[in-house]
């Protein structure tokens, strides 16, 4: 089947061999024949080797994916645990695999596990490592497990430890959204939070690293941008953009929820505004055949004071 319906992949670090489709549509024929062929669904979960089998094929309702019902969930329940010290091991690390294990017996098992159960895995999470974690996968988890008391008041108790992975894994200003409004659900207000120092420096760090210049629009500043840096006004040029960066900042951070902290973070961001100038400058030049030696000749010539009186007397 090698490059016929699949391909191989090799890691020049790790050596490690994936196997891929060639075609994402093999992927959707072979959903469609699984719906109708339940003693294969059987064979693949009762063989899985990956949490990503399961998560990424197989759903408890209906979807494009392969629906599982009750019936069929209630004897994958035991097979499940029997192939478990195989799928964490497995895992990228260990923290991952829990997490994973986590979000099966909550998606999947939520009628056959225990509270007893989940708070074992709960307590027992290596929290020392972030780099494989699944973002929306962590908040879900800590979402959905929230209703068990015993879990929500050890994750409660131990927050920082959790949600310092959530910050350190979130992906944009809604994820950071999400983290102070899930901080509340937990009963850790802003004044607690905000209070521990490595934890709002966590937040610094990850807002930084999130924010970009990339998308700033500073077309409606563009002339305004030409006029002083080709006037020799470059102090009042480079104040325009941080103006504007300014701004955009604002907004992102306002994004996050986390406007109070404006200031303060602002202050650590990592910005180059000559950078700025500079792209802006080039881009027009480049689109628009601009040349700046044009605005600067095309200005009236300087008069001489007697050569003007001369003129004004001849008419």
């Amino acid at each position: 089947m090698l490059d016929g319906f699949i391909k191989s992949e090799k890691d020049q670090k790790t050596g490690e061999i994936t196997l891929a489709f060639l075609n994402p549509s093999v992927g959707d024929f072979l959903i469609n024949y699984l719906r109708d062929n339940q003693a294969e669904v059987r064979r693949i979960l009762y063989s899985v080797t990956y949490f990503k089998q399961i998560t990424s094929y197989f759903k408890s309702y209906g979807t494009n994916a392969i629906a599982l019902g009750s019936e069929q969930l209630g004897f994958f329940f035991p097979i499940f645990y029997e192939r478990l010290p195989r799928l964490l091991a497995n895992a990228p690390d260990l923290m991952t695999g829990q997490l994973n294990q986590l979000y099966i017996l909550l998606y999947y098992f939520k009628d056959q596990v225990t509270e007893e159960d989940l708070l074992k895995i709960v307590i027992d999470m290596d929290l020392t490592c972030a780099k494989n974690v699944d973002h929306a996968e962590l908040m879900w988890v800590l979402s959905e497990i929230f209703s068990y008391d015993n879990v929500q008041r050890h994750i409660k108790q131990n927050w920082k430890d959790f949600f310092h992975i959530a910050v350190e894994t979130a992906r944009d200003s809604g994820d950071l959204k999400n983290i102070t409004e899930e901080l509340c659900y937990y009963e850790v207000d802003e004044e607690e939070w905000s209070m521990d120092e490595d934890f709002r420096a966590a937040l610094k760090y990850r807002v930084n690293q999130l924010y970009s210049t990339d998308d700033i629009d500073l077309s409606d500043k563009q002339d305004r941008i030409f006029d002083s840096y080709y006037s020799g006004y470059r102090e009042n040029t480079q104040s325009i953009v941080e103006q504007k960066v300014a701004d955009d900042y604002s907004d992102f951070i306002s994004d996050c929820n986390l406007s109070q902290f404006l200031d303060e973070f602002y202050e650590y961001a990592d910005i180059d505004i000559q950078s700025l100038i500079d792209s802006v400058l080039e881009n027009q030049i480049q689109h628009d055949d601009y040349d700046p030696s044009e605005r600067i000749s095309n200005s009236p010539p300087p008069i001489n004071e007697d050569e003007a009186i001369r003129r004004l007397f001849e008419r």
